[in-house]
């Protein structure tokens, strides 16, 4: 007998939109076909810092409900009871490798880091004593700028910490 034909005999409909009930043959999950890659059906399931990339398989009526009389459904979430993937040590915190408008660096960061440039006064550089009333450096003899550093500036420090510090 075919599987439609035991579909239709089950009385199943398929599940909303054209999704279909599947299963990861590289780590066991099972799940509706909507939470894989759209181009060639993989699983996406967390495994440590990437996803498990198993082929899937549709699943007929047949192993479904073997799977749900196995009680594999009523068992809770294992990931949910693993241990931490990472511990951080006190003191440190996970970043990102490198700073993007993406992961929100460059609205926190951006005209936030300034460096104040002191010079001498061009008016009053050549006299012994500055000249009281200078628009200037208003007689001090020099006078101070501040300059923002730019975001490309600001990412390449960042980068050479990272650098820096990965190893």
């Amino acid at each position: 007998m075919s599987n439609q034909i035991k579909h239709r005999k089950l009385g199943t409909e398929p599940l909303v939109g054209l999704y279909y009930v599947s299963e990861c043959i590289k780590c066991g999950w099972i799940g509706s076909s909507g939470e894989l890659t759209e181009d060639d059906a993989q699983c996406l399931q967390p495994v440590g810092d990437d996803h498990c990339w198993g082929d899937t398989d549709e699943i007929g009526a047949d192993r479904l409900l073997e799977l749900m009389q196995s009680g594999v459904f009523d068992k809770p979430a294992t990931l949910l009871q693993s241990e931490p993937i990472a511990v951080v040590s006190e003191g440190y915190c996970l970043m990102p490798k490198s700073l993007t408008a993406e992961n929100g660096a460059k609205a926190l960061l951006i005209g936030e880091f300034k460096l104040k440039v002191t010079m001498d006064c061009p008016e009053c550089c050549e006299l012994e004593e500055p000249s009281e009333g200078c628009e200037i450096c208003d007689g001090e003899g020099e006078y101070g700028q501040q300059h923002t550093i730019p975001w490309d500036q600001i990412k390449f420090i960042y980068s050479k910490a990272v650098e820096g510090l990965a190893k």
